[in-house]
């Protein structure tokens, strides 16, 4: 799938004469990206989120998933400790569609913007995961599903999600 979306840009950008780099924002002296904070002790993911902020991270991956009440205690202190990063919540499919809206809405009325919630719910429930879509003040990614073919169909015709991550490996 990559090779074809890379070829129809390279196709376009002949066209018009526009170089596909430029096309996709232009050359950058800088790439920025994240770092992720782990599931593990309450003490160690604040500590851990700490210590990347302070490498000048300033995109900060979280995964969560696994005890809803402490997930939103950890984005809470995690935000004292790191003010003016970005954050991605990655649930790894832990919660089910009310906790996860739970979830975004608790985290949302303490002030703290999510820049990605992905993958709040399992990559089968396909309701689920529109609902939290839909209820979400934050975009909401699909990236769990294996199948490139279900992964277009959630994000261009059932609008089950904001956008899908795809990961080639």
């Amino acid at each position: 799938m990559g090779k074809i979306q890379y070829a129809v840009l390279d196709a376009f950008s002949e066209e018009i004469g526009i170089p596909v780099y430029q096309i996709l924002g232009g050359a950058k002296d800088k790439i920025e990206t994240d770092k992720t904070v782990g599931i593990d002790s309450f003490k160690n993911r604040i500590e851990e989120a700490k210590s990347i902020y302070n490498e000048g991270f300033r995109v900060i991956k979280i995964k969560v998933g696994e005890n809803l009440a402490e997930d939103i205690e950890v984005m809470e202190s995690i935000f004292e400790v790191t003010k003016g990063a970005k954050y991605i919540v990655d649930a790894n499919m832990g919660y089910t569609h009310k906790q996860a809206v739970e979830f975004v809405k608790k985290v949302y009325n303490m002030g703290i913007d999510i820049s990605v919630f992905e993958q709040p719910v399992t990559a089968n429930n396909i309701n689920g995961l529109k609902f939290v879509r839909f209820n979400s003040p934050f975009p909401v990614a699909a990236d769990e599903s294996k199948n490139p073919n279900q992964k277009a169909h959630l994000c261009l015709f059932s609008q089950t999600c904001t956008f899908c991550i795809w990961q080639y490996m």
